[in-house]
């Protein structure tokens, strides 16, 4: 054994290890610092337009910098008209400089352009920044229940999670803040006998050591009904329980409630519990708690939830600006390069990691903008913010991470095999037509519809 430890094939295979198991360390650090930048949206996108911007201030002073202004681009023209082309049209030397010199001249002052272009676009970038925390700190300054409604994909989910995030930060200050002041006021209200300040200030008490206590795994005063991850911390549960009042919810909390009308009887009015209806007609009182609601249509959800918001946004649809069309285009290059080698079998592991974390990367540069309407409450035929709307930005990738396609688990056929069939024709036969399939609900028993006492 000894012997074996000794020899040079042994000691060039430990070599080797080595040198193998630091590039595999190298590679997964490379992997963990792209992760980390991938997840940092204002600063990729600030990083990318600065490139371009300083680019094209380098370009627009080296070309004002090295320009003769006596035979600038004007002076090339004249002397092309100057000279004699039409009479002899002969082609000399003369010519084909001139003509060279009025391109050159043209393409330099296109590229002025394309700078200039480049230097507006960090200072838009600034301006949405600007916009974006501006708009975040006024989320429901004086509303306690919001609804976003519109299509599949219009962005409702995204506005209506980061206004969540934000409003819960806010209502976590407050909630610190009062329990910090009013705990100095104890004695005082004992002394002066003002016992609706000390009930008020132990369901405070309750609060404040409840979120302190997790505040280290969950975001305070948060809860929704899917999961969401802030800053590497998930969100409280809000179940059928909290609406039921069946479950104590701490004051201050922002409840995020996704497709509302979708379960508790939230789309209809008449078959709804009472302690369900007087939760959304008394969320103030309960405990001063935020609504934040998506819905795809105005009458998603029932009339004894729309009659107590404050406001409906109708989000008509959102787009991405200030995208990143050249690193777009390369990673779409990249990204057909990698299925072929895929496909053929040269399996390259660090390409491909550098082409997905390259994608992630390209995907958080720039904002998200969406365009809505406040439709105000729609139960009343006018409002302060009906008929309002304009454009809110958000950036590519959102300050928080949740799972778009939560309710997968709602598809009836998710665990059945695939089966499907190729056409073999283009006329229909009996059996192909889909119209034969029947969708309609079977009628409700008599006493179903019968409102619990």
């Amino acid at each position: 054994m000894a012997g074996i430890l000794k020899t040079k094939e042994y000691k060039r295979y430990r070599r080797e290890l080595k040198r193998g198991c630091r590039r595999r360390d190298r590679f997964s650090r490379l992997c963990a610092w792209a992760e980390e930048t991938s997840r940092e949206s204002f600063k990729n996108t600030r990083r990318y337009l600065r490139f371009w911007g300083l680019l094209g201030i380098a370009y627009l002073i080296g070309y004002f910098i090295t320009r003769d202004y006596y035979h600038g681009w004007y002076g090339v023209l004249c002397s092309f008209f100057d000279v004699s082309v039409f009479p002899q049209m002969r082609w000399d030397w003369a010519l084909l400089w001139q003509i060279g010199k009025l391109l050159l001249q043209l393409a330099m002052l296109g590229a002025v352009g394309v700078a200039v272009y480049h230097i507006v676009r960090p200072c838009m970038a600034k301006g949405f920044e600007m916009m974006y925390f501006s708009q975040a700190g006024g989320y429901m300054e004086n509303q306690h229940s919001v609804c976003m409604t519109g299509a599949p994909g219009a962005g409702k989910t995204s506005l209506g999670g980061d206004m969540a995030v934000n409003v819960a930060r806010r209502r976590w200050l407050d909630l610190q803040y009062d329990y910090h002041t009013q705990k100095r006021q104890v004695m005082n209200w004992i002394r002066f006998g003002m016992t609706e300040e000390l009930e008020k200030f132990r369901s405070l008490k309750d609060a404040y050591l409840f979120f302190k206590q997790r505040e280290r795994w969950y975001v305070p005063c948060l809860a929704t009904t899917f999961g969401m991850r802030v800053d590497g911390r998930y969100t409280y549960k809000a179940n059928n329980k909290f609406f039921t009042q069946m479950q104590r919810i701490p004051e201050y909390c922002v409840i995020f409630d996704d497709e509302a009308g979708s379960s508790k009887g939230a789309n209809t009015s008449s078959t709804v519990e009472d302690n369900v209806a007087d939760f959304y007609r008394y969320v103030r009182h309960y405990g001063d708690f935020n609504l934040i609601m998506t819905e795809q249509g105005d009458d998603g959800t029932g009339k004894y939830i729309r009659k107590c918001l404050d406001n409906t946004i109708y989000c008509k649809g959102q787009k991405w600006i200030l995208k990143p069309g050249l690193l777009v285009r390369w990673f779409n290059k990249m990204k057909y390069k990698l299925i072929r080698s895929e496909e053929t079998g040269r399996y390259r592991p660090r390409r491909n990691a550098f082409v997905y974390y390259f994608g992630k990367i390209v995907r958080t540069i720039g904002y998200r903008q969406i365009t809505y309407k406040n439709l105000g409450n729609i139960e009343h035929e006018d409002g302060e913010m009906k008929g309002t709307g304009g454009k809110m930005y958000l950036p590519s990738r959102l300050i928080y991470d949740y799972d778009d396609r939560a309710y997968r688990f709602t598809y009836k056929a998710k665990d059945l095999p695939l089966e499907l069939e190729g056409w073999e024709r283009l006329t229909l036969l009996p059996e192909d037509d889909s119209r034969n399939v029947s969708v309609v609900r079977e009628m409700p028993k008599r006493g179903e519809n019968k409102k619990a006492v």
